[in-house]
């Protein structure tokens, strides 16, 4: 048996760093999985609105110039945007209303039957003083 001083063998710590050590391989592997999921449904959201043809708002065209969003920033939030579930309305009728963000652009989709349509633009790092679109 262990000849430590407290006479326990000196088992105790190793107990103690295998159990450690499992709750961080638990925590770790619930991380991964969850930003899979995570990253799955975002490109599955990108992928749904980006099959269909896309229209530009008169009110989305008018707050993309005043705030100096282009056409290309747009665009990049359906290729890389996140899902932003608080600035999202899916249950809106007649279309659902998607908010992605990329970079400094959040977008607002509506999710059509037969179109996505861009709403409005946001400039999520500077607020610009725009007029009435």
């Amino acid at each position: 048996r262990g000849n430590n001083a407290d006479g326990d063998g000196g088992s105790s710590g190793v107990g103690l760093f295998a159990a450690l050590a499992a709750a961080v391989v638990a925590v770790v592997t619930i991380t991964l999985r969850t930003n899979a999921e995570y990253n799955a449904r975002n490109k599955s959201i990108r992928d749904r609105l980006r099959s269909k043809p896309r229209a530009v708002s008169e009110h989305a065209a008018c707050r993309m110039d005043c705030r100096f969003i282009t056409s290309r920033d747009v665009e990049q939030t359906l290729i890389d945007g996140t899902y932003d579930a608080k600035h999202s309305t899916p249950n809106a009728r007649p279309c659902s209303r998607v908010a992605l963000n990329s970079g400094r652009v959040r977008a607002i989709w509506a999710d059509c039957r037969d179109d996505t349509r861009l709403v409005t633009v946001i400039d999520t790092e500077t607020n610009h003083p725009c007029g009435v679109c």
